[in-house]
């Protein structure tokens, strides 16, 4: 009689152990778990499953370790990918960012999406058309020693523009370059405007000229034809000096400098007696 009780409290007591065991497996929900067998412990990944006798089936793949303890969840492996500007959370997640962005990176290593039909990605992460303009020096000059002679750097647009900028280098042993005002194109509206970074600055030891202008007190920009600036020169010797425009950026009213595509044209001077 003692027998009897002593294996029906046993029978109770591992039908409870086997119960609880398969409660927790359903309620955890387990992605990954370890089990362990005559080899030691396995990692196990997929959701694991009991058949009717209560024994653990996974189709899943394993990976043996060589830890021996005690059964023990396995979390999901995260990584955040690699770049600027994706946001993060406490487990290390990369989270992107394209908050209104049509292209460009995602701050985690993708992209916002790809811009179609000959659009370009600006910096601001937008798909915008290219537009084009043409700046030029006029005239080419070919003038006497001694003299003095005005050049224009000219524009013709049909994309608004709202400001600009450019470099000009010359030949600074025969050229020497006296004044430098702005035309009338970004103001022939009556719109005000503004010379930026203390331009324009002569370097007549290098030969060089910076100049930059913006229109002020409007949002709007301007288009057509006109002049960006007027320089005056004084020709000091016999000689041949180019005209070379650099670092030439037209600004568009929405701030995109990569919307325009500028087109180029220098000029030249031939000093002769």
């Amino acid at each position: 009689m003692r027998k009897k009780i002593l294996f029906l409290i046993l029978t109770i007591f591992l039908i409870v152990i086997s119960l609880t065991t398969i409660f927790l497996i359903e309620q955890i929900g387990l992605t990954g778990f370890i089990v362990k067998d005559s080899g030691g412990l396995k990692v196990l990944t997929g959701k694991a499953t009991t058949d009717q006798n209560n024994n653990i089936d996974t189709s899943s793949s394993s990976t043996e370790t060589e830890n021996d303890d005690t059964v023990t969840n396995i979390n999901n492996y995260r990584s955040s990918s690699g770049g600027g500007g994706g946001g993060g959370n406490d487990d290390g997640i990369c989270i992107p960012n394209c908050g209104g962005k049509e292209c460009g990176d995602d701050g985690c290593g993708g992209s916002c999406g790809s811009c179609q039909d000959g659009k370009i990605c600006s910096s601001k992460g937008l798909c915008i058309y290219i537009k084009t303009a043409e700046v030029f020096i006029s005239p080419s000059i070919t003038n006497q020693i001694k003299e003095e002679f005005t050049i224009n750097i000219n524009i013709k647009t049909e994309t608004e523009i709202f400001a600009a900028e450019f470099e000009l280098s010359f030949n600074s042993s025969l050229l020497e370059a006296l004044e430098v005002t702005e035309g009338d194109f970004l103001k022939k509206d009556g719109a005000s405007t503004s010379m930026q970074n203390a331009c324009p600055v002569i370097n007549n030891t290098k030969g060089t000229i910076k100049f930059a202008n913006t229109r002020l007190g409007t949002t709007t920009g301007i288009n057509g034809n006109g002049s960006l600036a007027e320089i005056k020169f004084n020709a000091k010797d016999i000689g041949n000096s180019q005209l070379i425009l650099e670092n030439v950026q037209l600004t568009d009213p929405s701030l995109e400098v990569e919307k325009i595509k500028t087109n180029i044209k220098n000029g030249y001077v031939n000093i002769s007696y």
